[in-house]
């Protein structure tokens, strides 16, 4: 928020600055704020504290003390801004893009370089500039603490609208920078791995450029570079913050994503990297004689240094060891998936038995249910069967709590006794259907009629024979009994 008078600045300030001084921080402080509401009020404190060194206040020499005014004021190259850019770059043709087996894509494209960079005045805070040229020296570029930054930081598929942190890492980040940040003439090369499904497949259909976003203090001053290019300002302190996949690039067709998908970094490739690490060396060791070592890669003798050789080697182990890890990632995933597979067939198997189980149990309960009619049916049968065996056997039948075949048995255990044990059921029924065969059962279901053949076997007299079989049976009495009176012979 504004500052009303220079007593409401924070003692910080009041304590390092002179009342001049002071007014003039809070009057920046207020217009920038102003101007830019959204801007982090970090950033506003630093912009208010470089218009105070723009007016010519430095800081005590000793470290202590309040600012003091120089008598000509600073030169531009004073003046500081911070800014978050998105410096676009892109793989080259000597990047190596290579998928392993378990889908990653990973490479060793540039990913930022030295020389001009034109931005729109705006985009820096200058609108009354159409277009800013800065310039990215070579010491900058390739200072330790600007290589360091590289390492190990996420990318991303397109800028996300915001830096990426630990809070948002996980919602942004598509892959990972490796820790080999390499020197390649004017450029930076970083191994990258591409890890998420959407963006390898990005980068197979063609959005094939790469785009550095980093922080960066910018010092205003015109100049000119080593080779005679014209400048407005130059960035120190570069720190970078994510790499993302674009569209277009800010750094021209030699930051664009290669061609070559070979399996294996090629010679070439491995030969500039290592005749650059050569290079360094020679440079900061003048005086200093190596012998070279000849190192074999992919079928091919490479001379370096020791040292060349010990970093390329290194660099190959890391990826080797990256291999073996997502191969036996990918096996594991294989196998994990198949016996899900296994499982999912095992189930289906058990679901399709089950499933015609429980057909054939709903057909059997359909032809087992009772119509009235089959009731009526049972019921008959049974006042019929019940009907007989009383007939036959009287009061000795027993029907409650008894099935037809139970009625049946008890009919021919009381007529036939130990002849008919041990008999089946169908054996059972035929022996009661020849003993009922004269017995008739009326509508109430009561028996009439007797068992012939049963008082034949018995000897008691029959009842309700007819006269034809008494007379019958009076004529067979007789042959019987004709020994007993013999017949006079006769004589001619």
């Amino acid at each position: 928020m504004p500052y009303a008078k220079n007593s409401d600045l924070p003692k910080s300030v009041r304590s390092s600055l002179p009342e001049e001084a002071q007014t003039i921080f809070r009057k920046a402080y207020n217009a920038i704020v102003a101007a830019k509401p959204d801007m982090a009020d970090s950033t506003c404190f630093k912009r208010a504290w470089t218009e105070v060194s723009s007016d010519g206040w430095s800081p005590p020499e000793s470290g202590s003390g309040k600012w003091t005014k120089d008598e000509f004021g600073t030169s531009d190259s004073e003046v500081v801004d911070s800014f978050d850019v998105r410096e676009t770059i892109a793989f080259d043709a000597g990047s190596d893009i290579r998928t392993t087996d378990a889908g990653y894509l990973v490479a060793m494209p540039r990913i930022a370089r030295t020389g001009i960079q034109i931005y729109k005045g705006k985009e820096l805070g200058r609108p009354e500039m159409d277009d800013v040229r800065v310039y990215r020296p070579e010491a900058v570029v390739f200072a330790k603490d600007s290589l360091h930054s590289y390492a190990g930081r996420p990318i991303t598929n397109d800028h996300p609208p915001v830096l990426v942190n630990s809070k948002n890492w996980k919602k942004f980040s598509v892959g990972i920078l490796g820790s080999e940040v390499l020197r390649d003439g004017d450029y930076i090369r970083v191994p990258t791995m591409f890890m998420d499904h959407d963006a390898v497949r990005d980068v197979q259909n063609g959005k094939r450029q790469l785009s550095l976003g980093y922080t960066m203090d910018l010092k205003w001053e015109s100049g000119r570079t080593p080779t005679g290019e014209a400048y407005d300002a130059f960035q120190t302190d570069i720190r970078a913050n994510h790499l993302a996949l674009v569209r277009a690039a800010r750094g021209g067709s030699a930051l664009a994503i290669g061609d070559q998908t070979e399996e294996t970094f090629s010679g070439d490739v491995v030969r500039r990297l290592a005749d650059e690490i050569e290079r360094r060396n020679r440079k900061e060791k003048d005086t200093m004689t190596e012998e070279l070592k000849s190192v074999t890669i992919d079928g091919l003798a490479v001379a370096m240094t020791d040292m060349a050789s010990k970093v390329v080697e290194r660099h190959l182990l890391a990826l080797q060891k990256q291999i073996d890890t997502l191969s036996a990632k990918l096996k594991e995933e294989e196998e994990t998936s198949k016996k899900s597979k296994d499982a999912i067939d095992e189930s289906t198997k058990a679901i399709a038995t089950k499933d015609a189980e429980i057909a054939t149990l709903k057909k059997q309960l359909e032809d087992a249910k009772i119509t009235p009619a089959a009731l009526d049916t049972l019921v008959k049968e049974r006042a019929e069967i019940a009907g007989k065996a009383r007939a036959l056997i009287g009061d000795k039948l027993v029907v409650d709590g008894k099935t037809v075949a139970d009625m049946r048995k008890q009919v021919v255990d009381v007529k036939l006794g130990d002849t008919a044990k041990g008999w089946t059921e169908d054996a059972i029924t035929a022996s009661f259907n020849t003993l009922a065969a004269g017995v008739k059962v009326d509508d109430a279901g009561q028996g009439n009629g007797v068992d012939r053949l049963a008082d034949a076997l018995s000897g008691q007299p029959q009842h309700g024979i007819s006269a034809a079989d008494k007379a019958y049976d009076e004529y067979n009495k007789r042959l019987q009994s004709a020994w007993k009176n013999p017949q006079p012979a006769q004589t001619n």
